[in-house]
């Protein structure tokens, strides 16, 4: 039970990915737009400061 929030959160963040890469990628096909997902979770996390923090801690990627 103790990771139920974490896994939530991680589905929160993925989905939420999901829609801002089809607003932003909406007349592309679904393979530039999971890779548009994939660069908007990469700026995301630089800008936070995770980018170290994702590497060192062998966190998985955002799933598709």
């Amino acid at each position: 039970m103790t990771l139920r929030k974490p896994i939530n959160d991680q589905a929160s963040y993925s989905m939420h990915l999901a829609e801002l890469s089809n607003l932003a990628f909406n007349k592309k096909d679904v393979a530039r737009r999971i890779t548009g997902k994939k660069q908007l979770d990469a700026i995301i996390r630089k800008s936070y400061g995770w980018e170290a923090a994702h590497r060192s801690r062998r966190l998985p990627p955002c799933s598709r």
